[in-house]
């Protein structure tokens, strides 16, 4: 088998050839590599996972996946352009920061972020939703969007990832979760609106919600196979009653649509908890769970048992014992994790998150 079709045969509930090795390197830790770095180290290019990955970088990243014998995979941007009809969206960057301003009829939003130059990791210091007027300006910048689809990027990259991986393209996860961490509202500003701004929220997410099923209607259009949505379940930022309330109900709705055309849905655990959640996690719809910690609150025998081998477990080796671990200890931990999923299938070895910067080849 290749590998793009041992992947495929794991999600499509087959049994591959061998247990694919899928770990997730992103920009971050690509960037530790002296060679990348000089080819493609740009200030363009400011976050792990970039909206601006050029083929020849991609390549790069397929081609170095490939020596080290793992079966290739990566978060690709979007297969869809944003069209902004009334609303001017600017973004500047000046040595470690990022400004990102909305420029509307109703006013302006601003978010920033501190960026490691180091690893272009990046982190919000200045949320884009700051007080409750700015709830009609962000509602009114969605509102704004014109999805439209770019099968012909999608197409592009599929050609250069070849039989050697997968792509996992981008699609909406529930609102809440991406108020949680997509530098709108954060976990402070958005648990603090559930309680102070509860009726603002819950309608901010409907108008989300109503765009994210807009525009998961037009992906399941392109010849993108395996969609992101769901990002992140687990219980590390909110507790198992957000989850069934909040999050639950949209990531269903998104895997309903997406599955009417024949689409692989996956959601990612980020290394999360997700003991109570196990229950929740098979209601959702979702063919497989990525980023799960095999050395976290739930082993694999309770997975399977929750999801009677529908969902495909997709996680394994935390990634500070990757990065710092001696190789026998690595080895002897992969063994352990293979003693424990086999005979079964519905399991693809990967890192319960991204890899670090620095870890070593």
């Amino acid at each position: 088998m290749t590998s793009r079709e041992r992947i495929l045969a794991v999600l499509e509930h087959h049994l591959p050839d061998k247990i694919p090795w899928m770990p997730l390197a992103t920009r971050t830790f690509f960037l530790s590599l002296s060679d990348y770095r000089k080819k493609f180290h740009s200030d363009k290019n400011w976050r792990a996972i970039s909206r601006y990955l050029i083929p020849e970088e991609l390549k790069y990243r397929v081609d170095t996946y490939h020596k080290l014998g793992a079966d290739f995979m990566d978060w690709l941007p979007f297969a869809y352009t944003i069209r902004r009809q009334k609303v001017k969206e600017k973004e500047t960057r000046s040595k470690d920061k990022v400004r990102r301003e909305y420029q509307t009829p109703l006013g302006n939003l601003i978010q920033e972020f501190n960026v490691s130059n180091l690893s272009s990791g990046a982190w919000c210091n200045k949320l884009l939703i700051k007080s409750k007027g700015d709830f009609k300006i962000f509602e009114y910048i969605l509102k704004d969007a014109v999805y439209e689809i770019n099968d012909e990027d999608v197409k592009k990259r599929a050609n250069v990832i070849g039989k050697k991986g997968v792509a996992f393209w981008h699609a909406p996860s529930a609102p809440i979760q991406h108020l949680l961490i997509g530098g709108e509202l954060g976990v402070e500003g958005t648990i603090l609106a559930l309680y102070d701004s509860k009726s603002l929220l819950e309608h901010l997410m409907d108008v989300m919600d109503e765009k994210n099923q807009k525009l998961c209607k037009i992906l399941s259009g392109s010849s993108g196979e395996i969609f992101l949505s769901g990002n992140v379940i687990g219980t590390g930022m909110v507790s198992p009653e957000i989850f069934q309330r909040y999050i639950l109900p949209y990531i269903k709705k998104y895997a309903q649509i997406l599955h009417q055309r024949d689409k692989i849905v996956i959601g990612h655990a980020s290394g999360e908890p997700i003991k109570n959640l196990l229950t929740y996690i098979n209601e959702t719809g979702i063919d497989a769970l990525h980023g799960i910690s095999l050395s976290g609150d739930v082993n694999v025998s309770e997975m399977r048992q929750a999801w009677d081998g529908r969902v495909v477990i997709i996680g394994g080796l935390d990634v500070h014992f990757l990065a710092t671990a001696k190789p026998e200890k690595i080895e002897s931990r992969v063994k352990s994790i293979i003693d424990e999923v086999m005979p079964e299938g519905n399991f693809i070895f990967g890192t319960a998150d991204d890899i670090a910067y620095g870890t070593p080849l």
